[in-house]
């Protein structure tokens, strides 16, 4: 079964693989693929809907004309099954067809299955997740999916992070902990937790070195300071 990974550099592997490969070196199909597999897993979309993600300033009949080649781009990589219709106006990526990384992420972490889940994301970030290539509708989706992917990942971190400590597994603890700093690099709430965290496991540096990181990040993309509650944990950990 062919497997879209999206959750980090995007691939797909078919078989064969020059298939995929031909079909990742053209945006715009990728892009289809994406939201087909990912926003609405198995349900029938309009055509109209599909247009205004990728040509809302074109008429519409060259703008469906442009859907019609980017069906066939996915139909030729993955078969004349791989899609469904309903009538003129509604298609489907044909459910079970593909897998993908992100909805067997979402059922790992609604399944707690946490270490699994973020095992998913290997060591990317937000930022390399989700790329696709069309109108601001569509980008707002992919951003929207990456923030609601990231929130989750963070949470899913810090549980790991908290459970490990209980078992006073202090080496996972802090390796969780700090990748939940990562995964939610403005939640400065979540900052504050990691740190306290490393400070009670003896990872005073390190608790350090993330808040460092916050700071010039803060600085660099909102030019403000950290807040006075994040400001008194770093006093605290400098006077140790």
């Amino acid at each position: 079964m062919p497997h879209l990974h999206i959750l980090r550099p995007t691939t797909l592997t078919t078989t064969p693989p020059t298939a995929a490969s031909d079909l990742l070196a053209q945006p715009r199909p990728t892009s289809l693929l994406i939201y087909l597999a990912a926003a609405h897993p198995g349900a029938f979309l309009r055509r109209d809907h599909l247009v205004t993600l990728f040509w809302p300033e074109s008429g519409q009949e060259q703008a469906r004309t442009n859907l019609r080649k980017l069906l066939h781009v996915v139909r030729r990589t993955l078969g004349d099954d791989s899609l469904e219709t309903r009538g003129d106006e509604d298609v489907r990526l044909t459910p079970g067809l593909v897998r993908c990384d992100l909805l067997e992420f979402q059922d790992d972490y609604n399944a707690r299955r946490f270490a699994s889940a973020l095992e998913r994301l290997g060591k990317t970030q937000p930022s390399d997740w989700i790329a696709v290539t069309g109108a601001s509708a569509l980008e707002d989706w992919a951003a929207a999916t990456r923030v609601r992917v990231a929130d989750m990942a963070s949470a899913a971190a810090w549980t790991l992070a908290t459970l490990s400590e209980s078992d006073e597994d202090l080496t996972d603890a802090g390796r969780w902990a700090r990748r939940a700093a990562e995964l939610a690099p403005e939640d400065e709430r979540r900052l504050r937790r990691v740190m306290e965290l490393l400070e009670r496991i003896g990872e005073t540096a390190g608790a350090l070195r993330l808040y460092e990181r916050f700071r010039r990040h803060l600085d660099r993309e909102f030019g403000a300071p950290p807040s006075p509650e994040t400001r008194a944990v770093v006093d605290r950990l400098t006077q140790r």
